[in-house]
């Protein structure tokens, strides 16, 4: 079966659309980017995630769509006289991979992973010493697991971006709740102690008169004993 030229020539023009996106090298009175597009389009995008596209010489990024050809590649982000900043891919208008960002210094200030356009799976952060301050992981955006903040010594545990420490909170206000009420108990509860307790004054009283006779009453019965001369 012969193709016809026609479709042999299309399909070698998407293949090299998809394959070997367009470099492009743009710059600002900050910063240079060197970066790659697609000029593929996309029908599949979804609203809760960014897409960063290129028009008119800049990047812009929107939810849910692009007005222009989406980055898609490496990206390189460097300061005016080439100290590198950040870096990272991109997979058509998505974040993917690891992205680094650095200091002014050259060092490492974040490495965080992306997967298709979500915040997914470790975040480590860096001070311009080069030691980790705060390092955690990510599920589709929100923190997830043990984060730990090195500098303040502080462990936090998260389940999809709310802090497990709510729980504590709430357990912590229920326990002060309860002691509260055995300082400050409502009147009914109050009026039922004094009670109580004239109750139990009133037996110790009595047992103590009752003590009191019996011992008398012993004294009493004691034999006589003349002294020997």
């Amino acid at each position: 079966m012969r193709i016809p030229a026609l479709l042999v020539a299309l399909l070698c023009s998407s293949l090299i659309g998809k394959t070997n996106p367009q470099r492009k090298l743009i710059s600002d009175k900050d910063y240079k980017y060197i970066f790659y597009v697609s000029i593929e389009p996309r029908d599949d995008y979804e609203n809760d995630k960014s897409y960063f596209w290129f028009k008119s010489g800049k990047i812009h990024s929107s939810f849910g769509g692009s007005n222009g050809d989406l980055l898609h590649g490496q990206y390189t982000k460097s300061s005016r006289d080439n100290i590198i900043l950040e870096q990272g891919d991109f997979k058509e208008g998505l974040k993917d991979s690891i992205w680094k960002e650095w200091y002014p210094n050259g060092r490492l200030s974040k490495i965080i992973e992306w997967k298709q356009g979500f915040k997914s799976g470790w975040s480590v952060d860096y001070n311009d010493q080069g030691e980790i301050v705060v390092s955690g992981r990510y599920r589709k955006n929100q923190k997830h697991g043990t984060w730990i903040h090195t500098e303040s010594n502080d462990t936090i545990h998260y389940k999809h971006g709310i802090q497990k420490e709510e729980k504590e909170k709430v357990a912590f206000k229920e326990k002060l709740g309860d002691f509260l009420k055995r300082v400050f108990p409502p009147k009914e509860n109050k009026d039922k102690k004094k009670k109580d307790r004239k109750k139990k004054d009133k037996k110790i009283k009595e047992k103590k008169k009752k003590t009191k006779k019996r011992d008398k009453k012993n004294s009493d019965q004691e034999p006589y004993s003349e002294k020997k001369g």
